[in-house]
This record gives structure tokens, sequence and C-alpha cells, in this order.
């Protein structure tokens, strides 16, 4: 009895030994994985923070590329439309350019047809400037070469003009070349004496051209008398105007189809 009891008493003393052992792993295996949890629950907080700032950053990037985007696209639009407004007032101003082209060479040719029917110190001016309106391609040089043509004419159409210079006057052996004072009142008549008051006309502009009659031939076309003396006494006049007086000249007025009116 006493040898079943001291064998009890040794397997009761030995399960007591292992099951204190087994609790201690257990609770150790308890503990390491509380520690492990509290360390994942940890760095996942730390991570989540991460996380969430690159989300809120991607959020933002995508935010702004989403602005950028739809400013490229407004900014293309608003290109393009420039682009086709652009084209446009280019294809108005070369139309306006070729109407301009058309305009000018109009005026050109008109300009050349009038040269002939000016005054012969006109026609010298004009004889200088209208070869390069030919010649220049610039609209805008050809403009003003034109405004200075017609200024010009304008300037000596509002003042008595006196000129002297050689006219080819015909006489009984053929025409000659002779030295003359030449009046011009405006663009449409005029009158010429020789120095010796040998020789003394009319002129005037017609659609044939200038036209100068000499002295019985303009008798003959004139209604009322001229003499040399009257012409002379103008050009007196003109060149000293403290000897101004009251001169009448007679001219015509002439049908360029029928003659004198």
């Amino acid at each position: 009895m006493f040898r079943i009891a001291l064998l009890m008493t040794a397997m009761s003393s030995y399960s007591f030994a292992y099951e204190k052992s087994d609790t201690q792993e257990v609770l150790q295996q308890w503990l390491n994985l509380e520690q492990q949890i509290g360390s994942i629950q940890s760095n996942w907080k730390i991570r989540k923070v991460t996380l969430e700032q690159q989300l809120s950053l991607l959020n933002k990037e995508q935010e702004a590329l989403e602005k950028l985007i739809e400013f490229s696209k407004n900014n293309n639009t608003k290109v393009s439309e420039r682009r086709i407004e652009l084209v446009e007032e280019q294809t108005k101003l070369e139309q306006h350019q070729a109407k301009s082209t058309i305009n000018i060479q109009a005026i050109i040719s008109h300009l050349n047809r009038t040269k002939p029917t000016l005054p012969a110190p006109v026609q010298t001016l004009w004889a200088a400037e209208l070869p390069t309106l030919e010649a220049n391609k610039d609209n805008s040089n050809r403009l003003e070469s034109i405004t200075k043509l017609l200024k010009q004419a304008d300037d000596f159409n509002n003042r008595v003009a006196l000129h002297t210079r050689l006219l080819n006057i015909p006489t009984s052996g053929g025409t000659q070349q002779i030295l003359v004072d030449q009046i011009y009142l405006g663009l449409s008549h005029g009158w010429y004496i020789s120095a010796d008051k040998q020789f003394y006309g009319y002129g005037q502009s017609n659609k044939n051209g200038w036209r100068w009659w000499h002295n019985n031939e303009a008798q003959e076309l004139l209604t009322s008398p001229i003499s040399a003396d009257q012409i002379a006494q103008v050009a007196t006049i003109i060149r000293t105007p403290t000897q101004a007086k009251y001169v009448q000249l007679p001219l015509a007025l002439l049908n360029n189809d029928q003659g004198s009116l």
C-alpha cells in the first residue's frame, strides 16, 4: 500500500509539473501573439497615415491634371478659333489687296491718259513720277506717289503760273523752237509770248491733249481780240507783283467734239 501511495504521489507531482510547464508555454505564446498584434496595429496606424497622405496627394495631383487637361482643351479651342480668325482676316486682306491693286492700276492708266492734256510744266513733273508707279509693286508707296501727283496738279490749278521754255511754233520756213514765256490759268488755259513779241498764242486742254493756237490762228479762235502787248503785260505783272494792274486776256470755251462755242 505504501508503495502504491508513493507511486500515486509521484505521478501526481509529475502531472502538475507537466501542466504548469504547458500553461507557461501557452501563456508565452499568447503574450508573443499580443505583442505581434500590437506591433501590427501600431505599424498599420503609421502606414495608414502615410497612405492617407499619399492618397490626398494623388487626389490633388488628379485634380491638377484634370484642370490642366481642361485648360489645355479650352486653350486649344481658343487657339483654333484664333487661327481661324487669322485665316479669315488674311483672306479678307488678300482680297482687299487684290481689289486695291486693280483700282490703283486703273488710276495709273487714267493718269497716263490725262498727262497729255496737262500744261507742259505739269507734264514734266508727272513724266518723272509715272514710270515709277508702273514699276513699284507696293500699293502703299504707289498711293503715296499718286497723292503727290494729284497735289501737284491741284496746286498748279489753283494759281496763275509763269514758265519760260522752248516751244515748237510754225513759221514760214517750217517749225521753229522759240523761247517764250508761258502763262497758265490753272490746268485748262494758257497764253504765250516771245521776247520780241513776234510770236504769241493761246493754249487749251482738251480730250486729245494740250494744244496751242498761234498768232492769227489764236485770233480766229478767240471771241475777243488779243495782242502780244496784253500777254507781255501779264507776264510782267507776274514777275513784279508791285506793278499789278487790271488786265484782261480772252479765252475760248471749246466743245471737244465741235470746236469753238
